[in-house]
């Protein structure tokens, strides 16, 4: 249990909050830390247990933060169907446990387990979902149907569960990279002895349920993106996938929780990740995104189409010349973009406050 205060969240909005309501929130992926951790900061006077299943960096994440967690299971090597519905097993089941403990008033977060805990216990649940339907059509089908609400951006699908959709003119990704809670630091280039101009290149694993026979970059053509990159400034790489030795000399240990700075300062982003596409297009950086998503997800189609802060490419059809978009950017029109995109959307924080209160 922790009990933090963040200052930013208006007090009006703090005493609506009932002082006796328990909270448990339950993450599995580096991506929920961020999405939540303002919020849990934002809680005083409550209760709060995170859970998690482990994945990548997010234990490092949830310490470096001193966020107190239990954890329910490590990401593990093997991903084969039959192992990962033996881990869903044990961890629904271990979940079970500790919210018989524990007894809070609801759950939330981005694990399935949390919707059918709260099915099975009586409890409240409210699913944060990024992703359309289609996307992600096999989790939605297994959880969607025991959650009390979905919270999601305006333009996500949620399919056939539209009346358990909670719409909000806002990006999960602006929970923590809104101009009210994000500034840049230019101390941390000096941290790392970098120097501008740099391009950040990231690969990430595609190894999620959701990407079976999903193609992102490969290394000939990453051979060919920091060859192209290079003449214009640095190369900083990336990568959750491991890759050839030869591409040692690009990677830079950076702490993870420094990685926003970097990109906030950096002159370009190219990548096969939808989050950090998604995070680029929050700090009005020039980013392109190559694999076989493209057109396929609403969030990232909005960017593309109404704010023009994104350019996608399918794996098979990318060249080096779609560079450009990076390479010959204009930083004053994409700086525009993102104040367009600020004005219409709102920093999201309070407004998950008054939907936890909600339930």
């Amino acid at each position: 249990m922790i009990f933090l205060l963040l200052p930013e969240i208006r007090p009006d909005l703090l005493k609506q909050l009932k002082k006796d309501k328990k909270i448990l929130i339950g993450l599995g992926h580096p991506a929920h830390f961020h999405l939540f951790k303002n919020l849990i900061h934002s809680l005083p006077e409550k209760d709060v247990l995170v859970v998690i299943s482990n994945k990548d960096i997010l234990k490092v994440l949830l310490e470096e933060n001193n966020i107190k967690y239990e954890l329910l299971a490590e990401y593990g090597n093997k991903q084969n169907p039959f192992s990962k519905m033996i881990k869903l097993v044990r961890t629904t089941s271990k979940l079970l446990r500790i919210t018989i403990k524990y007894k809070p008033e609801i759950l939330i977060g981005c694990l399935s387990q949390i919707a059918w805990v709260g099915f099975l216990t009586r409890k409240r649940t409210l699913f944060f979902a990024e992703d359309d339907f289609a996307y992600t059509s096999i989790q939605c089908r297994i959880t969607y149907p025991f959650v009390t609400n979905v919270l999601t951006a305006e333009e996500v699908n949620v399919g056939p569960f539209e009346k358990k959709q909670i719409k909000y003119p806002a990006y999960h990704k602006l929970a923590y990279l809104h101009p009210e809670v994000f500034q840049k630091n230019p101390s941390v280039l000096d941290k790392y002895l970098i120097k501008t101009p740099y391009f950040i290149v990231r690969i990430v694993s595609l190894s999620a349920h959701h990407d079976t026979n999903i193609q992102g970059v490969t290394e000939p053509m990453l051979d060919a993106i920091i060859e192209e990159l290079s003449k214009h400034g640095r190369v900083i790489l990336s990568n959750e996938k491991k890759l050839s030795d030869r591409y040692q000399k690009f990677q830079q240990p950076i702490e993870v929780s420094d990685m926003h700075q970097l990109m906030s300062q950096s002159k370009g982003i190219v990548s096969d990740s939808q989050s950090m596409t998604v995070e680029a297009c929050m700090l009005g950086i020039p980013n392109i995104r190559i694999n076989s998503f493209k057109g396929k997800i609403s969030v990232l189609n909005n960017l593309e189409t109404n704010y023009h802060l994104t350019k996608s490419y399918s794996t098979s059809e990318f060249n080096i010349q779609n560079l450009d978009f990076i390479l010959t950017a204009d930083i004053i029109e994409f700086d525009k973009n993102r104040k367009r995109l600020l004005k219409d959307k709102i920093y999201p924080i309070p407004f998950y406050l008054k939907q936890i209160e909600k339930l």
